[in-house]
């Protein structure tokens, strides 16, 4: 009792002057048909602009929660057409390796550049979601990137638009292989090197990953021949290579897990400390 009082003491004033000026637009809008009209389509405006940014933002909320359900079915579709690419490919070698050994993972681009020399993004998943450094990145177009550093919840990746982007690729049909590499320049335009120069080249072919650089499981779609270079007293193609992927708009990608890394990795090592 005594707090209020002290309240009311403190603050009487200031409470009595906001209940008179209650009162006084209560009595003005009620006796003034004007005054009544203006309060009225004010108030019906402020009620119609809440529910409009109220029905937004609901909007906004489900098209983001639907958007993660799609990228999860399509990341299990993605797994499945691995599997079963890789069912016919074994079955015409007559071999009973039925497994790619990689599974995916979706994310969400929430930071992405192209313009630089060297380019990188950033996606909503890290350690807590399996997601380790070194794992291969790509999109429903073609290949993003590489794990280049993990926190808790987030990733970086680090683009094939960075200067020491190297990804293992071939044209498609053939054995030959070389490096994918960016000049720094056009961003749908990167460069097949070290193809030698007897391999059959032609604009329009389609660049594949070779299956080399275990980041990237063998087959995956990267772009097409738009040029075939082949510079004085060399042995080998420059190719320039249009990417299927439009890198300036990612939305989700999916992260590959080599699930035979770690066992990979020791058998180089031991072979390296012979």
């Amino acid at each position: 009792m005594r707090n209020l009082i002290l309240y009311l003491l403190r603050y009487g004033s200031f409470v009595l002057f906001l209940f008179l000026e209650g009162i006084c637009i209560f009595m003005l809008v009620n006796y003034n048909e004007s005054q009544k009209e203006i309060f009225l389509n004010s108030s019906g405006n402020l009620n119609g602009r809440v529910n409009s940014f109220t029905h937004r933002v609901g909007e906004i909320y489900g098209a983001h929660r639907e958007l993660d359900s799609l990228a999860e079915v399509v990341r299990d579709l993605r797994t499945q057409n691995l599997y079963l690419v890789s069912v016919l490919e074994e079955n015409a070698l007559d071999t009973m390796a039925l497994d790619t050994g990689f599974t995916y993972h979706a994310a969400r681009v929430i930071q992405n550049s192209i313009n630089r020399s060297n380019n990188f993004i950033t996606i909503n998943r890290g350690a807590n979601q399996g997601i380790k450094p070194r794992m291969g990145v790509v999109s429903d177009n073609g290949i993003v990137g590489v794990i280049r550093d993990v926190s808790s919840n987030f990733s970086t990746i680090m683009s094939i638009l960075h200067r020491q982007s190297q990804v293992s690729c071939k044209i498609k049909n053939v054995a030959f292989f070389g490096n994918l590499k960016w000049q720094g320049l056009d961003p749908d335009i990167v460069f097949l090197e070290d193809i030698p120069k007897h391999a059959s080249v032609s604009v329009g072919d389609t660049i594949q990953t070779s299956g080399y650089s275990r980041h990237f499981p063998a087959g995956l779609d990267v772009g097409k021949v738009k040029d075939v270079t082949l510079s004085q007293g060399s042995n080998s193609y420059t190719i320039e290579v249009d990417l299927f992927n439009d890198m300036s708009n990612l939305e989700v990608v999916y992260i590959l897990e080599d699930e035979q890394i770690e066992e990979l990795d020791s058998l180089i090592t031991m072979i390296k400390d012979e």
